[in-house]
């Protein structure tokens, strides 16, 4: 189900925000007179998580979404149907051809609730006035979600010779097939160090990734990854440097290149 703007939007919802007050009254859809459930009005609707159409990731702790129909605005007496509840994943629903509202002026608002019940989002009461038999199309909602985690890989490449291109430890031909590197927070050497000091062999590639966990979180800071080989072949030992200094994007996955360059040749090159 694709989120497009609907030019029969009959209202015009303002950012998600919490709210206390109003009773809300589950039903189970019936129409009565105290309720504003009938036959002449069908509805439809989307909502959005994170600004993008949900997933069930996205959705994170959001297990259904639900429509609440109001008296006032004040929303002090309110009601919804368990078929005006929905998956979050699923992303809106359409009514139609059955029509669940008497005709009338309400006031509707969206709800995000976990698996329990309980409510974590609510958006503003505003009106919608249905005077006719006919349909109703609901303005998106935008709920906040879970975000994804930050990532970070980084693309260390070395210099096969002087002024040469930038390759893969193996392409390279580092001759003890191993690169050594430590990640820290901060910009230099000395700053509290993230990951290391640590020696990966070239077969498990020139790619180190990164992923946050328990005891480490990535913010908006500085971060530097030190990296460095050695190589001796026939009484010529090379080395390799590389410090790169970066920030990051947060909730979502960075790749960063981190380029090594000959620094030194010893006695026999």
């Amino acid at each position: 189900m694709k989120h497009l703007p609907s030019s029969l939007n009959l209202l015009s919802l303002a950012a998600a925000s919490l709210l206390t007050t109003g009773c809300i009254t589950v039903t189970d859809g019936t129409p009565t007179p105290t309720t504003p459930f009938g036959s002449d009005v069908s509805l439809d609707g989307l909502w959005d998580v994170n600004g993008a159409e949900p997933t069930a990731q996205s959705c994170g702790d959001i297990a259904t979404v639900r429509v609440v129909v109001c008296w006032d605005a004040a929303a002090t007496e309110c009601f919804t149907t368990q078929s005006l509840t929905f998956a979050c994943a699923n992303g809106g629903f359409d009514t139609r051809p059955t029509r669940v509202l008497a005709a009338g002026a309400y006031y509707s608002l969206w709800e995000a609730l976990d698996s329990s019940g309980n409510v974590l989002q609510e958006t503003n009461p505003l009106p919608l006035v249905v005077t006719s038999v006919g349909h109703a199309t609901l303005a998106t909602p935008d709920f906040d979600g879970a975000l994804p985690s930050t990532t970070l890989t980084v693309q260390v490449r070395f210099q096969n010779a002087a002024l040469g291109p930038f390759l893969t430890c193996t392409a390279a031909n580092i001759a003890t097939n191993e690169f050594d590197y430590t990640f820290h927070e901060g910009t230099e050497f000395t700053d509290p160090i993230i990951a290391g000091p640590t020696t990966q062999n070239c077969g498990t590639g020139s790619d180190v990734l990164f992923t946050e966990n328990a005891s480490f979180q990535f913010d908006n800071g500085s971060y530097t990854f030190f990296a460095s080989a050695e190589e001796t072949v026939n009484n010529c030992t090379s080395l390799w440097d590389a410090k790169c200094t970066f920030t990051l994007t947060l909730n979502t996955s960075n790749v960063v290149t981190c380029n090594a360059a000959v620094v030194s040749s010893g006695p026999g090159c």
